[in-house]
């Protein structure tokens, strides 16, 4: 399977809904699952690579996210694919990250490590998102991000792109815990409430 030329395009002449395509590949409809992996797999490489910044091993990681997906389809919400997908491959990236670097000793990757670490454990109170509707606000997320001071953004990197942890992050940058926890709780405060407002501008 390659990668779709462009989820938006796909988005807008493809009829049935993530939660149609979900239940029919559940059913191992390959159709519905190869247009599962068109619609995604632009947008989710996007991100991995973002966190891995390596093409090969991004393109790796991007298998393994649908072979995830496809072993697991019961374990997916059909209202929330878009969050969950977005999640997983975050989670899948991170690990690889985590397990690439020297001097740190990693649980052995089996059922229940991916089932407890891998796998995204959506919240019930988590409003589902479309991928149309985050297409259509990208840019001015984007924008959102570049009004953040330098240090709500550097903190904010290291958080969801490099899978540092609070105290990892006060280590890194020799700071107190609670400004880490500051500033990211302020910048994804700011980053929330703006990105609601644009999504219900936008529906």
């Amino acid at each position: 399977m390659q990668k779709s030329n462009g989820a938006d395009s796909f988005v807008s002449i493809n009829p049935l809904t993530d939660g149609e395509l979900l239940s029919n590949a559940a059913d191992r409809d390959k159709l519905a699952f190869e247009q599962l992996y068109a619609r995604y797999s632009t947008i989710l490489y996007s991100l991995i690579i973002r966190i891995v910044s390596d093409k090969e091993t991004s393109e790796k990681i991007l298998v393994e996210v649908f072979l995830i997906l496809w072993r697991r389809i019961e374990d997916f919400e059909r209202e929330n694919l878009f969050t969950s997908l977005i999640l997983l491959a975050r989670n899948k990236a991170l690990d690889f990250l985590k397990r690439r670097r020297e001097n740190t000793k990693q649980p052995e990757y089996d059922e229940d490590y991916e089932r407890f670490k891998i796998l995204p454990n959506l919240s019930k109170e988590i409003k589902p998102v479309k991928l149309a509707e985050a297409l259509k606000v990208k840019y001015e997320i984007g924008e959102m991000v570049k009004g953040l001071t330098d240090a709500q953004r550097y903190v904010l990197s290291l958080f969801y792109f490099e899978g540092l942890n609070e105290t990892e992050i006060s280590q890194k940058l020799k700071i107190p815990l609670l400004t880490v926890r500051s500033k990211l709780q302020v910048a994804t405060d700011i980053l929330l409430d703006k990105t609601r407002m644009l999504v219900a501008k936008n529906g």
